[in-house]
């Protein structure tokens, strides 16, 4: 499955917040890269991916990595989980 995270983030009033740093390709590919992995080549290909606002083609079990990386960091805001966690269901259905 292709995975598109190159969109802006949007503030809880609904404006989208403009500049790379809200980006949310930008946002996973540091989570990415600072995070703790026990596939760290593979995690880190997925950030350099996501930091050249590129798509991830993940099968079902990359799918579940990913996604449980973003549940499990604690230093990603809400605002910008939700939204990441969003776009991942969307592509699940």
């Amino acid at each position: 499955m292709k995975l598109n995270f190159n969109i802006q983030l949007c503030g809880i009033d609904g404006i989208v917040a403009l500049g790379e740093q809200h980006n949310l390709s930008k946002i996973m590919a540091n989570l990415l890269g600072t995070s703790r992995s026990e596939e760290p080549i593979k995690v880190m290909d997925w950030a350099l991916k996501l930091f050249n606002l590129q798509e991830l083609d993940l099968d079902e079990s990359d799918f579940l990595k990913l996604k449980n990386i973003i549940i499990a960091d604690k230093t990603l805001f809400n605002i910008a989980k939700a939204p990441i966690l969003k776009i991942m269901a969307e592509f699940k259905k």
